[in-house]
């Protein structure tokens, strides 16, 4: 008991020894923490030139972003937004990396290309259409596609599966929110270095003008938007009515536009994204006795599909009609489809390849295309029945998209190296440019004001003809279609009845949709609505 003890704030004894091993370690981990620090600064850093090419493109960027969008959804502006977007992607990747790789940004440049090609035609379809419905999905679509564009200019993807595309994507988005400090970082450390080097360049002092001649553009525009009329209104032929609110607005836009580009794009630049194609490994005993299972129960059922749904050969429940039969069981059959798919895919990318295992992912392929035969029909019997809907064409388009898929999973079964994934995102994209261009209202009101005028013709059979018969429900629908409806609503004459208050409502919905058309917000739906109400 010779050590010296002392009391710790617990009011416990510790004697020396202990205190210097709590010390050395309390300095061993903070001299860690401060070596993490300095390398997480290192490696988040970018060469001053870099830097400053960055932050010019993103600012030319967030005035192209706020320029086109600014209180315009769905105008003429997008396609150049759109556009905008991709070669901002392609600069940074080409201009900011260190270093450089040509050969490689040019094979990556190859691969992107097809992605590239679908949001751009997605950016053209937006200002063709004013349905929202439409223009909800577009967006979507080319945003997954704005990050794919982006992660396969950046990343080397090849080796990447389904689920590295979607980890990486996500860190990268997120990663975004830790990177909103490097505009600010990355501008001091330019001017330190400048400032080191005694360079005589100028780059700050456009930074400065920028930062000081926004704001007050805004605020002389503003003012001479109130002084003369003539100038306000050539500016509101463009940007619409503007007030002092909206240049606040513009200015905030301008801002967080650039900060989140700037720092998603400097994560892209610094951060490692990474991913490793993996051998599959799997007992393919086990996906053989599933299959083996699943091909049972498909083939009854597929046997069922055809002798009674497609030749009506055999003999019904009792009280059930071959129309009742036909009309149901679509969204089933799709969300089995939806199932075979992820368990073929499962399959593949799981387990060993196996001839056995070969055959039978080939039949349950095979049977998945009576199945998507078979809610196709049952969809069409249904649409001649209770007329059409934007979600019963949506299924319809669905089941093409399946078929079509469906095609590059069967070559995948006999060809393990063929990209499965690639072919699986190519082929959505572009198979949803049928319904982004082929503006799905006109087509539903031209359908089903066909059908009102044929009322008296039987659609099935003759007991449910009463079914078939136009109900309020049925012209509430068209008065909530888009414009892109106008060509077949506005302007008959050969509605009657019931249908006459509703195409009238339509008509002042109509109105009012379009009469703050103008050059910015130039929508091609809308304009052409306008122009057949002006012609009464």
């Amino acid at each position: 008991m010779n050590e010296k003890t002392e009391k710790d704030g617990t009011g416990k004894l510790q004697n020396s020894a202990d205190i210097a091993k709590t010390a050395d370690s309390t300095a061993a981990t903070c001299a860690q923490t401060s070596a993490d620090a300095a390398a997480d600064r290192v490696s988040r850093t970018i060469p001053a030139a870099a830097g400053r090419r960055l932050g010019a493109a993103t600012a030319l960027y967030a005035l192209l972003y706020t320029i086109c969008l600014y209180r315009n959804t769905s105008g003429i502006t997008y396609p150049f937004f759109v556009a905008g977007t991709l070669y901002y992607s392609y600069y940074c990747t080409a201009k900011c990396r260190v270093p450089s790789d040509r050969d490689s940004l040019q094979k990556k440049l190859i691969r992107a290309l097809p992605y590239g090609a679908a949001e751009f035609l997605l950016g053209i379809s937006v200002f063709l259409t004013a349905d929202l419905k439409i223009h909800l999905m577009t967006k979507g679509m080319l945003f997954g596609l704005t990050l794919l564009w982006t992660l396969l200019l950046f990343c080397n993807t090849e080796n990447w599966g389904l689920g590295d595309f979607i980890r990486n994507g996500w860190k990268g988005l997120f990663g975004t929110f830790s990177y909103l400090d490097t505009p600010f970082s990355d501008v001091a450390a330019a001017l330190k270095a400048e400032e080191k080097q005694k360079e005589n360049g100028k780059g700050h002092y456009i930074l400065i003008g920028l930062v000081i001649g926004i704001p007050l553009l805004m605020v002389v525009a503003a003012l001479l938007l109130s002084a003369d009329a003539v100038f306000a209104s050539l500016v509101s032929r463009f940007f619409g009515e503007l007030a002092w609110s909206d240049f606040i607005t513009v200015f905030l836009m301008l801002v967080l536009v650039y900060l989140f580009a700037y720092g998603f794009i400097r994560g892209l630049l610094t951060k490692s994204l990474t991913g490793k194609r993996r051998e599959c490994l799997g007992e393919p005993l086990a996906a053989i006795t599933v299959l083996s299972l699943l091909t049972t129960i498909y083939a009854v059922f597929c046997t069922i599909q055809i002798v009674y749904l497609f030749l009506r050969a055999g003999t019904l429940p009792e009280q059930m009609t071959w129309a009742q039969y036909a009309r149901q069981g679509f969204f089933q059959l799709l969300a089995v489809c939806v199932i075979n798919l992820a368990v073929v895919a499962v399959c593949l990318f799981g387990f060993r390849k196996n001839r056995a295992l070969q055959i039978l992912l080939t039949a349950v392929c095979a049977m998945t295309y009576v199945l998507i035969a078979s809610s196709a029909w049952r969809m069409y019997l249904y649409i001649r029945q209770y007329s059409l809907t934007f979600l019963r064409l949506m299924v319809l388009w669905a089941l093409l998209v399946m078929a079509v898929i469906f095609v590059g999973t069967m070559i995948a079964v006999w060809k393990r190296d063929f990209e499965l994934l690639r072919f699986w995102l190519i082929a959505v994209a572009f198979l949803y440019l049928i319904p982004a261009f082929g503006r799905p209202d006109y087509w539903i009101a031209s359908y089903n004001v066909s059908r009102e005028a044929n009322t008296q013709e039987s659609v099935m059979d003759s007991q449910d003809d009463d079914d078939a018969l136009p109900t309020a429900a049925d012209y509430s629908y068209l008065r909530g279609l888009s414009a892109d409806a106008a060509p077949v609503l506005i302007g008959r004459k050969d509605l009657t009845g019931d249908a006459v208050p509703w195409m009238h409502a339509y008509e002042e919905d109509q109105r009012s949709e379009t009469k703050n058309l103008g050059i910015r917000n130039f929508n091609l739906s809308l304009w052409q609505a306008k122009r057949r109400l002006s012609q009464g």
